[in-house]
């Protein structure tokens, strides 16, 4: 199989993951539960990959990361943690389901919600705004968007700032002084799915917790704790899976520029497929691109291409609105959506020479 669909998920993983859950399991214990050996172990391991994660966001404290079951599970803390009926919301028209869904929940409980194009943020930053909610990166075409811009400004206005960069963490460097991060660790970070973090900013106020129950910490009180991270870890955390992210994020730290690769990447697959004169490209330039490009074709549908792309090249893309509808409205690609070519460290230029052969053979 050629793999395509990285923005989905990274494959195939590194084998330094497997080995790091394989030892995680010889562990097996609950980490701040128990006094013993083990637990003592698995709390270590749990608290090396915080410490890593606090490193690739430069933040001090690593008790400011909060482990998550991914980057929309880190999205709702804060959107449901934060905002109270009468608060104003600002986000973009080209948003993931990630956010606009919460947001749709949290306006139909009171919550003003504004959106507008990234070209009004700057002046819609304003003081009665409470919170500015954006990705760093856009999942249907690659967009980059220059996010520090706007965190500025907001910053200034007294705006808080959550960046969603689940599709830029691991290729292109998160924006700094946002106040929250929402990141997810099977992308781009190699990591196993099921994990993400929700990562705090030095001032940032802490959330209402999403849910409440056991952390192993002030076991007396009934209320939940309000120290970080155990206010918003509840429950046994996923030990197997943060173990395994540690190992990816080691590994990461010592390979070539994933982005540098990615760039020369794009820049090949788009002087390609733009000879293929019966697709329409979807595709912000190399340069600002985090490795997406999607497309749509007047001769057959993106159901079509797709399925023949897996089924008589062993080709695997993503087909559909991509959970995006909101971008795929700005882009004029609704209802259809388009076929996402989105490519990742593992993948070479011959793969996306046999890829525009397979194009140009469904196309014919």
């Amino acid at each position: 199989m050629i793999y395509f669909d990285h923005a989905a998920t990274s494959y195939p993983k590194p084998k330094c993951l497997e080995t790091a859950i394989l030892n995680y399991l010889q562990i097996a214990a609950n980490p701040g539960r128990s006094g013993h050996a083990l637990s003592i172990a698995a709390a270590r391991s749990i608290f090396e990959t915080r410490e890593l994660l606090a490193d690739f966001f430069h933040i001090d404290d690593p008790l400011r990361v909060v482990f998550t079951q991914n980057a929309t599970h880190a999205i709702n803390l804060v959107l449901r943690g934060i905002l109270k009926p009468g608060d104003t919301v600002l986000t973009t028209d080209m948003e993931h389901n990630a956010v606009m869904r919460p947001l749709h929940f949290l306006q139909s409980q009171g919550v003003n919600v504004r959106v507008v194009p990234h070209e009004q943020l700057s002046e819609n930053l304003t003081p009665e705004i409470k919170l500015l909610v954006m990705a760093q990166g856009n999942n249907v075409d690659g967009t980059v968007y220059p996010v520090k811009h706007w965190i500025d400004i907001a910053r200034k206005n007294g705006v808080l700032t959550l960046i969603d960069v689940a599709q830029t963490a691991g290729t292109i460097p998160p924006p700094r002084s946002a106040d929250y991060w929402a990141v997810t660790g099977h992308k781009s970070l190699l990591g196993p799915q099921g994990i993400g973090a929700l990562i705090l900013g030095k001032d940032a106020p802490t959330p209402a917790p999403l849910i409440c129950g056991g952390t192993g910490s002030a076991s007396e009180a009934m209320a939940q704790p309000g120290f970080l991270p155990d206010a918003l870890e509840a429950g046994t955390l996923n030990g197997v899976g943060i173990a395994g992210w540690g190992a990816t994020l080691r590994e990461l730290q010592n390979t070539p520029d994933a982005h540098l690769h990615k760039q020369n990447l794009m820049r090949y697959l788009h002087a390609q497929i733009v000879q293929i004169p019966s697709l329409k490209i979807f595709m912000a330039p190399p340069e600002k691109n985090s490795g997406i490009l999607s497309f749509q074709s007047t001769q057959k549908s993106v159901s079509e291409i797709a399925l023949a792309l897996d089924h008589n090249f062993q080709i695997a893309c993503r087909v559909g609105l991509h959970c995006a509808p909101a971008t795929h409205q700005k882009l004029g690609t609704f209802p259809e959506g388009t076929v996402r070519i989105a490519v990742g460290a593992t993948n070479t230029k011959e793969e996306i020479d046999f890829l525009i052969q397979a194009l140009k053979v469904i196309l014919k």
